[in-house]
This record gives structure tokens, C-alpha cells and sequence, in this order.
């Protein structure tokens, strides 16, 4: 596959991921430290995004970076059942005194 092609695969998932996250642009590149107009050139597939921030936005939007890269087409949370699993794991443990822990 193309690079440009993967980039632009890249950049439209992204794209997916912060509208579905209800997160903006100009609020993820806040949290990423980077400037709007770097992530709008990731998500254009104007640049190549580094492995680094490629992941930090999945974990931001709790999404697995095999969707975002293209690998996957279902955009399911990676913590889908975590509050299920582990919620009365963390209510427990949140009646223990500090000894008990």
C-alpha cells in the first residue's frame, strides 16, 4: 500500500474516531501538545503520524490503534467491559480501610 493511501486511511479514521468522541480537533492537539494545524495535516494524510501520537488518541478515545491504522473496521472500545469486570472490584476495594489494603 501506498503511503500517501495509508495516511489518508489514517487521517479519515481519525477523523471517525474524534467526531464518534465527541472530541474536537482543536482539543485533542491541546491534550496531544501539539498545534491544530499538525493534527489537521494528520488527518488530511498530509504528514505521517508517529507511532506515539497514534496511540495516544486511541487511548484517549478508547479505541483499539488497529482501527485507526485500518487493520480492523469496527470501531469498538478496547475497555468496552471494564466497568462490568472490574466495577464491583473497585467498589470493594474502595470500603477497605488503609490497613485492609
Amino acid at each position: 500500500m501506498e503511503n500517501r493511501t495509508l495516511n489518508s486511511i489514517i487521517g479519515q479514521r481519525i477523523e471517525n474516531v474524534l467526531r464518534s468522541s465527541k472530541i474536537s480537533q482543536t482539543e485533542m492537539a491541546r491534550r496531544m501538545g501539539i498545534t491544530k494545524q499538525i493534527l489537521n495535516a494528520y488527518i488530511r494524510g498530509k504528514h505521517r503520524i508517529p507511532a506515539d501520537a497514534l496511540a495516544f488518541i486511541a487511548r484517549e478515545c478508547n479505541i483499539s490503534a488497529d482501527y485507526i491504522l485500518g487493520l480492523k473496521d469496527d470501531m469498538v472500545p478496547v475497555y468496552d467491559s471494564f466497568e462490568e469486570d472490574f466495577g464491583p472490584v473497585r467498589e470493594n476495594y474502595s470500603k477497605l480501610t488503609l490497613a485492609q489494603r
